[in-house]
């Protein structure tokens, strides 16, 4: 993997690493230790805490968490090296539209798109349509 580089990591990548009874695949993890060691930097949505926020909700309702580490999560969560980028609403609802996507996530499709950077994701669709969407910008 290339150091001193920009990913995007949505959702389901920071909640599958901060969740006590969640996994993530080994890929995630090389690019979020690449985080830690400071050699890649995380640019996302700004939509992404409330997400993250609706997540814990949905995990605390659901009794996976008490509303305690819930609050815990966060604070851990918010102390991370986030890059808040703000998102082009139209083109990101073209690409919504297009690939079958929630307008959330292709937030985190365009962000990448536009920043020329590698996608992190969990979500099989939303990996897909990244990569239909590379293929389609290096022919």
């Amino acid at each position: 993997m290339e150091e001193n580089i920009s990913v995007v990591v949505d959702t389901s990548v920071w909640l599958g690493y901060l969740l006590p009874d969640e996994n993530i695949d080994n890929e995630c993890l090389d690019w979020l230790e690449m985080v830690d060691r400071g050699s890649t930097k995380v640019i996302c949505p700004v939509l992404l805490p409330f997400e993250f926020l609706n997540g814990l909700s949905v995990c605390v309702s659901r009794k996976r968490i008490s509303k305690e580490i819930a609050v815990k999560l966060f604070r851990r969560f918010r102390g991370l090296m986030i890059n808040y980028r703000d998102v082009d609403y139209e083109l990101v609802l073209k690409l919504a539209i297009k690939h079958k996507l929630s307008v959330y996530d292709s937030s985190y499709l365009w962000l990448a798109l536009k920043n020329k950077c590698r996608l992190i994701s969990m979500d099989k669709k939303l990996l897909l349509a990244y990569k239909l969407e590379m293929e389609e910008i290096n022919c």
